[in-house]
């Protein structure tokens, strides 16, 4: 077995040490975003100048790019989003009354070696900052960010002045943003919610050294989750709605030898995701005219 003795002034004086993602691993992955129509979240990213130019060559793609130089991590949301057509009185009405569940079905076919998170947002605008997970409720210096970053683009300039958080805890060290209100004087300029969140599996490697896949044998990953009657209340609606992906990346997967297996990204890796609501009604409760 190799070994490796360093010898240097210094102590370690902590059990562990940061080590900081490789340049040539994160570049490559950073241009595969544009492949996806979900938002992107890479972590422990070196900030150097090739990454910045990088964040750059997207932003002019138009695509949103968020810096956190404390997490070291680095989100993008596509430009795109999807729009949830407004219903009519009559149905929203016949809907609520006869209501019982609504459900999820997905179909992730991972073409890539990456598994992640997978989020699912509901709006009432089609601002979908990518920051989620960092806010806290109140009014504060992370406010600031906000103005700057995304509301001043607009015209006329959005104005946000405080935010409400509501919480879901996903594991006990994480919790994660369930919904979340902007506000100016009082006033909700508008919301996101987070309609699901599950995890998805990366495709089987054909080359492990290389961190290659076989993009013929997708790992097809298929789900369904249940709805709570309160999230379907913001699609049932005669106000428009729209809908985003977020995707976070989990890191590289580790070998049998306890290091980090390579990820090597292609033009033919894709993940696709389908994704069909479906509304149980009881029908014994609809009063339809013979």
């Amino acid at each position: 077995m190799k070994h490796y003795v360093i010898k240097g002034p210094n102590r370690v004086r902590d059990k562990i040490v940061s080590i900081e993602g490789a340049k040539n691993n994160c570049l490559p992955l950073m241009a595969s975003s544009v492949l996806f129509d979900d938002p992107v979240t890479f972590t422990n990213v070196p900030l150097v100048k090739d990454v910045i130019t990088m964040c750059n060559l997207l932003t002019a793609l138009n695509s949103q790019v968020i810096i956190s130089e404390k997490k070291k991590s680095i989100t993008i949301i596509p430009a795109e989003y999807s729009s949830l057509e407004p219903m009519d009185s009559t149905t929203i009405d016949d809907i609520n009354s006869t209501l019982i569940q609504g459900e999820m079905h997905l179909q992730i076919t991972n073409r890539a070696p990456v598994s992640g998170d997978l989020s699912i947002l509901i709006s009432d605008s089609t601002l979908f900052p990518i920051f989620l997970d960092s806010l806290v409720t109140g009014s504060d210096d992370q406010l600031l960010n906000l103005n700057t970053e995304i509301w001043d683009t607009l015209q006329p300039p959005l104005v946000i002045d405080s935010v409400f958080i509501t919480e879901i805890e996903v594991s006990t060290e994480e919790l994660r943003t369930s919904e979340v209100h902007f506000f100016n004087n009082g006033v909700v300029q508008y919301f996101i919610t987070r309609l699901i969140d599950l995890q998805f599996p990366r495709a089987e490697y054909a080359d492990l050294e290389n961190g290659y896949i076989d993009t013929t044998h997708p790992n097809i990953y298929t789900t369904d989750v249940i709805i709570d009657t309160s999230l379907l209340d913001l699609i049932i609606t005669d106000k428009p709605r729209y809908s985003n992906y977020m995707v976070t990346f989990d890191g590289s997967p580790l070998g049998t030898d306890g290091s980090h297996v390579p990820i090597t990204l292609q033009t033919t890796n894709a993940i696709e995701v389908k994704s069909v609501l479906t509304i149980q009604l009881d029908t014994g409760s609809l009063d339809i005219d013979p």
